[in-house]
């Protein structure tokens, strides 16, 4: 059976697709940060997302553009090629618009 791209559950919401980007700690981090975005977005009104942001210096409650740290979402349902042998989920495939992808991702991300 060929491995697919599979979405995984937040705190609040889910995300539509798996993240893959070049290590599996750039992968958990981009995760964490989306996980924290929605779950700011979901639960504080804006005004304390502006406080935060002024204490930070950075606005918490903005998902990070997975491009600015060289990763993808690949859709749900997506062929992926897992390649055997590692210990982390290493794959590779094409998007739906043709760019190819490779790299690492949650091994909860991937359908088998």
């Amino acid at each position: 059976m060929q491995p697919t791209a599979k979405g995984m559950e937040l705190m609040d919401g889910s995300i539509d697709g798996a993240i893959v980007c070049s290590s599996l700690d750039l992968t958990n981090y981009i995760y964490g940060r989306i996980n924290v975005a929605r779950h700011m977005q979901a639960h504080l009104p804006p005004d304390l997302r502006r406080q935060d942001a002024l204490i930070k210096g950075y606005d918490e409650s903005k998902e990070p553009r997975l491009s600015d740290y060289g990763c993808v979402l690949v859709p749900v349902g997506t062929p992926m090629a897992l390649e055997p042998g590692n210990y982390v989920s290493v794959v590779s495939g094409r998007l739906p618009n043709g760019r190819r992808f490779s790299g690492v991702t949650l091994p909860a991300m991937v359908d088998r």
